[in-house]
Parts: C-alpha cells; sequence; structure tokens
C-alpha cells in the first residue's frame, strides 16, 4: 500500500504488493497548498470510457465528481467477497472510492468517517498510513451476512469521536434463490442516541434497498452479543418495518389553507390518521383512513371533510402526543423511537482528502495509459501522423 510523505510522494510499504488503482505517486495534497486539483486529464479521453468495464467507467466519474468539490457516497457491487478475509486491500480500496468526498454545503461541513487504521495501539501495518488496519468481522445469518468494523471499534470511534453521527464502510451479500451471491459494499451513517439505541441510513440507496442493510447495522450495534445478532434478529426486513413504525409522524399543512384544521399526516404503518384543530391534535383509525387523509388535503372545505369523512366515520379518536425532540405525532400509549436526523458537524480531514487526491492521481494516470495507448495505435497505422 502506498505511504505519503510531508511532500505528497507516494512510497510503496515494505512487503506490500504493487499494483492497484490507487498505486504511485501522488500530487501535493491540494488542502496543504491552498490550491485546487488540477484538470490536466489529456485531450482525447472519451475511448477510455467506451472501452473501460463499467467498474472503470465508475471509477473515473467518481473522480471527475471529486475535482468538481463533492462526490456523494453510493453503494456498489463489490469485486471481494464478505465470506473471505483476503482481499482486504480492494475491500478498503473499493470504500474508498465509494465514501462521500467534499462537502455539499456552504460552510464544508460534512460527517467523520472510521478510517482504515483506526486501532487501540497504532502498531506498524498496511493501512494506508503505514499502520494496522480497522478490525473488520462478519456478522451473518441464514443466507445473508455483512462485513464491517467490528462492533467494538465502531464504539470506540463514537466514544472518541467529535461527532455522534459518523459514516462506517460495510459490504452486504446476501444469496439469490439460485445460489449465486449478490455483493455490494458502500457506507452506512450512523448516530448513537443511546449505549443501545442508534439509527442508520445506507447512503446512496433508496428505502426499499436500504432498509436490511441499515437494520443490520443498527441490530449490530444494539445487541448485547454483536457476534450473533443477525442470527436471532429473525426477518430484518420486518424488523426495521417495527423500528419505523414507532417513528410517528410530522403534521403538515393542508395543501388548501384552513382556519379549522391546521395539519395533518397519515401513518400507513398503523393506518392512522392524526389531525391538528387549533391547539389540539387528535388521531383516527379505521379502514378508508388512507383514502380519507388524501381526500382531506385535496378537499375545497377541509373542515367540512373532516366532520363528513373522518370524524363520523372514525367512531371516536385517541389520544396523541408530539415528540418533544423530533417534533413528530404518535400515539400516546405507544412507544416512540426518533427516526435518524444526521447533522454534519466537522471537515473534510487530510487522511481524506489525501485519499480523494489519490483517486483523482489514479484516474489521471488511467487517461494517460489509454492516450498512450492511442497515440501508438495512431503511429502503427500511419507512422506520418503527430501526436496528440
Amino acid at each position: 500500500m502506498t505511504r505519503f510523505d510531508a511532500s505528497g510522494r507516494g512510497h510503496k510499504a515494505a512487503g506490500i504488493s504493487e499494483g492497484g488503482q490507487f498505486d504511485g505517486r501522488v500530487r501535493r495534497n491540494p488542502a496543504d497548498s491552498g490550491t485546487t486539483l488540477p484538470n490536466n486529464r489529456p485531450a482525447n479521453t472519451g475511448a477510455l470510457t467506451d472501452r473501460a468495464s463499467s467498474a472503470q467507467a465508475r471509477f473515473l466519474h467518481r473522480a471527475e465528481l471529486i475535482e468538481q468539490g463533492y462526490a456523494p457516497a453510493v453503494f456498489t457491487a463489490s469485486k471481494t467477497r464478505v465470506q473471505a478475509t483476503d482481499g482486504i486491500k480492494d475491500w478498503w480500496s473499493e470504500h474508498f472510492v465509494n465514501a462521500e468526498h467534499g462537502s455539499k454545503s456552504a460552510d464544508g461541513a460534512t460527517y467523520p468517517v472510521i478510517p482504515d487504521d483506526f486501532t487501540p495501539k497504532e502498531t506498524l501495518g498496511r493501512a494506508m498510513s503505514g499502520k494496522r488496519r480497522t478490525h473488520r468481522i462478519k456478522y451473518e445469518a441464514d443466507g445473508y451476512a455483512v462485513r464491517m468494523p467490528s462492533a467494538t471499534a465502531i464504539k470506540r470511534f463514537a466514544a472518541e469521536s467529535e461527532s455522534r453521527t459518523f459514516d462506517v464502510p460495510v459490504q452486504a451479500v446476501r444469496t439469490l434463490p439460485d445460489g449465486r451471491e449478490s455483493t455490494t459494499s458502500g457506507y452506512v451513517r450512523v448516530t448513537r442516541h443511546g449505549p443501545s439505541s442508534w439509527t442508520t441510513e445506507p447512503l446512496g440507496l433508496n428505502e426499499q434497498q436500504g432498509s436490511v442493510i441499515g437494520e443490520s447495522v443498527s441490530t449490530i450495534l444494539e445487541a448485547r452479543h454483536p457476534s450473533i445478532a443477525l442470527k436471532q434478529a429473525g426477518n430484518l426486513y420486518q424488523k426495521y418495518q417495527e423500528r419505523k413504525s414507532k417513528q410517528g409522524k410530522s403534521l403538515e399543512p393542508l395543501k388548501r389553507p384552513s382556519s379549522f384544521v391546521n395539519g395533518a399526516a397519515y401513518d400507513e404503518q398503523h393506518n392512522e390518521i392524526y389531525v391538528q384543530l387549533g391547539e389540539r391534535k387528535y388521531g383516527y383509525s379505521f379502514p378508508q383512513a388512507a383514502a380519507a387523509h388524501r381526500g382531506l388535503q385535496a378537499a375545497h372545505s377541509p373542515g367540512k371533510w373532516y366532520n363528513d369523512m373522518i370524524k363520523k366515520h372514525a367512531g371516536g379518536h385517541f389520544e396523541v402526543t408530539t415528540c418533544g425532540k423530533c417534533g413528530n405525532t404518535y400515539r400516546a400509549d405507544r412507544k416512540h423511537a426518533c427516526p435518524a436526523h444526521h447533522v454534519a458537524t466537522t471537515t473534510v480531514k487530510p487522511h481524506r482528502q489525501r485519499i480523494a487526491a489519490r483517486i483523482v492521481a489514479g484516474a489521471q494516470r488511467l487517461r494517460e495509459q489509454e492516450q498512450a495507448r492511442l497515440d501508438a495505435a495512431q503511429k502503427a497505422a500511419d507512422p506520418q501522423a503527430p501526436a496528440s
């Protein structure tokens, strides 16, 4: 693995094999010099993207986003196996590329990320810094498994970090009905609310795609025995739905202003409507609740719709309460859990800046190699043709 000195040059650590998309010399860290990464690509690079594998094309695209100042975190197919411990260099390289780079906020705020060298004793090893790599563990259940930094390492990072929220590299695999494995790698944003309370958000995935991955991480971190947490969890998607059902809903103003009905929400988890009338809030549950809520939002006279289609059909209301932390409303006799709410509290650290510079340098080498190949092919076809 490449190590970096104060001048920004890359050096091979002893005993480390060469190769990989990031090896070689890296230009000076832009954060150290106060400059931006130069856009010094060869003129003709389109053929590289056309000819490259999809993974290589994604890598080039990520590098371009990093050069532009911000690349959101993504999940992608993984070329390493969750079930095996080999390929650790590629494992971290994939996550380096897939991580969030830069900041999308004007003040430069972002989230901490567990690095590849977070160990208690910081002994020598093969991480990018030359230290020992962060300890990873495979957590598994029937037909499903994740590999990520150990729960112990994650909790220690939470205790030592300047933020309760940070990003964790995660690789997940599930066994398909035909026996093949589907493996993906990316980051999960976690927030610690207490010793046994964590909220998670898989980055770059929609709710359907990320629900099981996020629930896996929450389950592992909240368990007394993380090593067997997934085996004991049962149906992870159902567990995610149960967690979501405790969050309640935020009351929103109606599309048509009303002096009588000040806000409403529909909780699809429980088929319940929450309605605010002045300062008071009421809950209703009946078979047509979803349609009644849609009608309330579209009604020309929300007050009349409420009286005729909700209050009359529900046959009574139940008490609701509103959480003082997250602002969501929920049934008063039901246990509540706030939804994930992440606040960026840090800035991009030098370690992540070096990773970004390394990715950009790797993409530049690919473009230069392709340009050299094109020049050689052109020279062979037409010895008199000038080089690009």
